[in-house]
């Protein structure tokens, strides 16, 4: 029978299905276990009781790993822990080493209701005096019990050690052929010694608090010249991008190569680019300064004469006749007086005599 619910099973089902099993059937699973164990020894240690007992202690190594809830209620309630571990005292080495790793798997959940209920019950008794009972053997149950408590000091059960360390501090003494107890015992001091540290660093910043709310009072003048400095760092900071984005544009241009010119046109490389030098535009300035491949083709030069604007103007005869209309007006007036016909000559003599 699988205590494990299968994945086709709901959530409800599996919950319904350990609530019946843990309230109906554990007490009978449990049975032969109770009635061996009911003082302080084993009542009949045989060897059909150890296999059935070492059966039995499998199948609740199991329901620890897969029902945490309902087999940590039910330990607690029943002190089946306690019970087991009186089967340490068997001759049966394998019902010993059974009711060891019914505590290891324990131990292995690192919950801190399991490791209170063993220093309350000073549970790690029966397993150090089977330890102290097998003396020097060097035998699967001693190894067993020291890699107990190897993974108590590696995994750093805190209660755990503590526990080790002030329940058994002679065992510690005694057994030197292993490390395990005396780094148990190095653990526990280490511990201390950071809880002492940390009481004093933390009384250290509650005094220099509360003393330094009346020594320390910041000067206005250094905040004011603090918060300038920090405007004039940001404002450099801001700067700076700029001129560097700037320059990284220019020497791109510079170095980049120009477009594919059009059919027909003249091809310019990149020394075009670069001997390209503009003047400053002045009256004075001619045209021959500018290279002839920046308009096209080669032509020549077009020199422009400067202007002196001081000079005075002077017209030329040639001009000055030309804006002589009253002389014109004169010579046309005379010219068609003589192509005038006789007729009209004598009206004109005798209105100029009359």
């Amino acid at each position: 029978m699988s205590f494990k619910a299968s994945t086709t099973t709901s959530s409800l089902e599996k919950s319904f299905f350990l609530q019946n099993f843990y309230k109906h059937c554990m007490h009978k699973l449990i049975a032969p276990l109770m009635a061996q164990t009911t003082g302080d020894s084993i009542t009949k240690d045989t060897s059909s009781n150890a296999i059935l007992l070492s059966h039995i202690l499998d199948i609740l190594s199991f329901c620890v790993e897969s029902h945490t809830y309902h087999i940590k209620n039910y330990i607690l309630n029943k002190n089946l822990l306690a019970r087991v571990l009186i089967l340490m005292k068997s001759m049966h080495s394998h019902l010993a080493l059974a009711a060891l790793r019914f505590c290891r798997r324990i131990v292995g959940l690192k919950d801190e209701l399991y490791n209170c209920y063993i220093i309350k019950n000073d549970l790690f008794a029966p397993i150090i005096k089977a330890f102290e009972a097998n003396g020097c053997k060097y035998n699967l149950l001693n190894s067993a019990i020291i890699e107990l408590f190897e993974y108590i000091r590696h995994e750093d059960i805190k209660l755990l050690v503590e526990y080790f360390v002030e329940r058994f501090s002679n065992l510690i003494e005694v057994v030197d052929y292993v490390r395990t107890f005396k780094n148990l015992r190095l653990r526990h001091e280490q511990e201390l010694d950071r809880i002492e540290n940390g009481e004093n660093e933390q009384s250290q910043i509650q005094q220099g608090t509360i003393h330094g709310l009346d020594r320390y009072r910041p000067d206005p003048h250094a905040i004011c010249d603090e918060e300038e400095e920090k405007w004039f760092n940001d404002e450099e900071e801001s700067v700076a991008p700029l001129e560097e984005s700037v320059h990284s544009i220019s020497s791109t241009l510079l170095s980049s190569t120009p477009p594919a010119s059009l059919p027909g046109a003249p091809s310019m490389s990149s020394s075009f680019f670069e001997s390209i030098d503009v003047p400053f535009l002045h009256p004075t300035t001619h045209l021959a300064s500018f290279p002839s491949s920046f308009i096209g083709s080669p032509r020549p030069p077009i020199k422009i004469k400067p202007i002196n604007f001081e000079q005075k103007l002077s017209v030329s005869p040639a001009l000055q006749s030309l804006v002589e209309y009253d002389d014109e007006d004169s010579d046309e007036e005379d010219t068609s007086q003589e192509t005038a016909s006789p007729a009209k000559k004598q009206r004109l003599e005798v209105s100029l005599e009359t």
